[in-house]
């Protein structure tokens, strides 16, 4: 609005002067110099807004002022009274809305004199009826025009603001659901443990009783940890955590804890190294904070390196700003981490996906509670990474000696239980009993899990009725499933190289693997997760706590039901590959298999080994898809064939039964009289009767 009428009158500054009304002429100069010298001012200076604008916004009041008074008063003024409209509009721009209230007054108040001062007021001579209607006019106009567009900046400026707003409430909904996903999936997970090893041991408390109270105690610790560094965070935040310091050997107690970690370092043929400049140091710290600082760190680091790659503990002594400082660095040879979300990474339940078959477990809190220790202990923590090279995390604490003096150097006895950082990771006993415990009948269930005694759980329940084997993620899964075929895949949803859902779109559109009934157990309880799930055509999707009946029931169903679909084909004559193909791989790949006996009926000496070549699956492969769509072996689903076709052109009366026999492809006539018997219960010359 000052702008408009600092254009309009630098604008009629010449015609006020053509006009002779003079008074106008110098007004529109006095208004138009004011603004220039403010402005300049202004931009020199830098800063000083308050007061360029309240410098503004008395000017255009008092301006107004005067300038009616100069004139005769309001109705001689042209409509300068509206100049001093411009003061509380212009004030409502800033935040300060007393200040705006009070020019606005102020401003109503010189109107008021005005108006009571008109009748003694002399009308300014050159100013005709004429020059005053259309001068007046045109201030108001002006008014009505920057009021106008004033109220249409607000009303876009409110709703970009109500959409900023909407879209923020959806991205901080969404936010907010990843982590209730995230912690529910790492509460549900033990808790299924525990509640079913429960109801195991009060069933039958004989089996397995000292391993499955390990677990339960394993699991409870580590529900207790989450816990723990929830509320621990919580309370740093809340400035409400005090730091216990006091004198001792620094060196000594960062060795020992990362002694602790080595047996779960081996398991993943990880070599953990410790570095040090000093033998020994005392210091100021707190050993309860410092084990949880440095147990995170080498936690993720030991989860984000694969097989084979180094973890080192580097520590140094430096002088800063003359002040001395302990340096603690972990690096790995990790995965690494994305430029753009190394920002991130110590935001409260941050969880770094890097792409879609690498996923962060845990429920991202772990580095959000490191980084908040660090500051409490009055340190700097950093990181430095670059993917696929890894991670270097650096922590940095000032070395001070106030504290009480702890004359027994050796701290390990005050180490809390690190135990609760080290999952189960011995993987041998499992894999012991794969290779000694397979019954010949039985069907084979793959359990694709990443945590063990999930699958320790899950196996006790199923050993008994299934040939059970493991992957610890969904990149083995789908290897060992391409490998075994199972009758059955169990599969968790959140786990690393390859989700649940990408396994089983993997394994439902593979003609090797797309028969395969996959049951989906997750800690996601949401509709929309059950129908992602569903979606890439899963059979079951079970929500963790899992009960044991139901999950039994449910295996047992899909089983019989892919059983009962096997015996329709080896049974009914005319029964198309659609009718027990499952899904649309599967009727794709018995028209293909169809195909080729079809086109190799005539060659009695047309083998497996031959048809499992033009299928594109080696022999093992194609005899469990083909014994599981059809309850048959390769060798009895040709035969089957040709006899069913033999059948068809019986009916036909295509030929006797030699050229009917020898047009499927069978060299002896005996055996073929005998196979057809036992398909069709009768011999071939009895079938082609009219009253068969």
């Amino acid at each position: 609005m000052c702008v408009g009428n600092f254009s309009f009158l630098t604008l009629f500054i010449p015609i006020y002067y053509f006009l002779g009304v003079n008074y106008w002429t110098i007004l529109a100069i006095v208004y138009v110099v004011f603004n220039l010298i403010n402005l300049i001012i202004f931009y020199l200076v830098r800063r000083g807004v308050e007061w360029f604008a309240l410098s503004t916004q008395l000017f255009h009041v008092f301006f107004s002022f005067v300038s009616v008074l100069l004139c005769g008063g309001i109705l001689y003024s042209g409509g300068a009274v509206f100049i001093g409209i411009v003061g509380p509009f212009y004030a409502l721009i800033f935040p300060n809305r007393k200040r705006a209230i009070v020019i606005l007054v102020l401003y109503l108040i010189t109107v008021i004199i005005e108006a009571l001062l008109q009748p003694y007021l002399t009308p300014y001579p050159p100013i005709t009826p004429l020059i005053n209607i259309v001068f007046f006019v045109a201030q108001f106009s002006v008014v009505i025009m920057v009021f106008f567009f004033m109220l249409s900046y607000y009303a876009n400026q409110s709703i970009i603001l109500k959409q900023a707003e909407a879209t923020r409430l959806r991205e901080l909904d969404a936010v907010k659901t990843n982590i209730y996903t995230n912690i529910t999936h790492e509460f549900r997970t033990p808790l299924s443990i525990i509640i079913g090893l429960a109801e195991q041991l009060t069933d039958n408390p004989k089996i397995k009783l000292d391993e499955g109270l390990q677990i339960i105690k394993r699991n409870g610790k580590s529900l207790l940890r989450l816990i723990s560094q929830m509320l621990d965070l919580s309370k740093l935040e809340a400035k409400a955590m005090p730091a216990n310091l006091f004198q001792g050997d620094i060196i000594g107690y960062l060795k020992y804890i990362i002694e602790s970690f080595e047996s779960l370092a081996q398991s993943k043929k990880i070599n953990l190294n410790f570095t040090t400049e000093i033998d020994q140091l005392i210091m100021d710290f707190d050993t309860e904070k410092m084990m949880q600082i440095v147990s995170n760190l080498l936690s993720n680091s030991i989860k984000f390196t694969p097989e084979g790659g180094d973890i080192y503990l580097l520590i140094s002594k430096e002088i800063s700003n003359k002040t001395d400082q302990l340096n603690i660095k972990v690096r790995d040879t990790g995965i690494g981490i994305p430029a753009d979300k190394l920002p991130n990474i110590f935001d409260r339940f941050y969880k770094v996906d890097i792409d879609s078959t690498i996923k962060a477990g845990g429920t991202g809190i772990g580095l959000a509670l490191t980084k908040e220790l660090v500051t409490l202990l009055n340190g700097k923590i950093n990181v430095e990474s670059e993917l696929s090279k890894g991670t270097e995390i650096t922590i940095t604490l000032p070395i001070t000696n106030k504290s009480k003096l702890k004359h027994d150097t050796d701290l390990t006895h005050l180490l809390p239980d690190i135990s609760t950082f080290i999952p189960e990771t011995n993987r041998e006993s499992i894999k012991q009993e794969e290779d000694t415990e397979i019954i010949k009948d039985l069907p084979i269930l793959l359990i694709v899990e990443d945590n063990l005694d999930v699958i320790r759980y899950l196996k006790s329940l199923l050993v008994t009725s299934y040939n059970v084997y493991t992957a610890m993620n969904g990149r083995e899964g789908l290897d060992k499933a391409l490998e075994l075929i199972p009758d059955i895949v169990i599969s968790d949803v959140m786990m690393p190289e390859m989700d649940g859902f990408k396994l089983c779109e993997k394994l439902k559109t593979d003609e090797r693997t797309s028969h395969i009934p996959v049951i989906l157990l997750t800690a996601r309880s949401s509709d929309m997760s059950k129908l992602e799930g569903l979606e890439t055509g899963a059979d079951d999707y079970l929500i963790k706590p899992v009960n044991a009946k139901e999950l039994l029931i449910r295996i047992i169903n899909l089983i019989e039901q892919r059983r009962r679909l096997r015996e329709r084909f080896s049974k009914d004559v005319t029964l198309s590959p659609k009718d027990i193909a499952v899904t649309s791989a599967d009727q794709r790949f018995l028209e293909k298999a169809i195909e080729i006996v079809e086109k190799e009926m005539k060659e009695p000496d047309f083998s497996v080994e031959q048809f499992s070549k033009e299928v594109g699956m080696s022999t093992s492969q194609l005899y469990r898809k083909i014994h599981a769509l059809t309850n048959q072996t390769p060798v009895e689903f040709i035969r089957t064939f040709r006899l069913k076709r033999a059948a068809s052109l019986l009916n036909q009366k295509f030929g006797n039964v030699a050229e009917i026999a020898f047009e499927v492809g069978f060299n002896n006539l005996s055996y073929f009289a005998k196979c057809f018997r036992e398909l069709f219960g009768k011999s071939p010359s009895e079938y082609s009767k009219p009253d068969s």
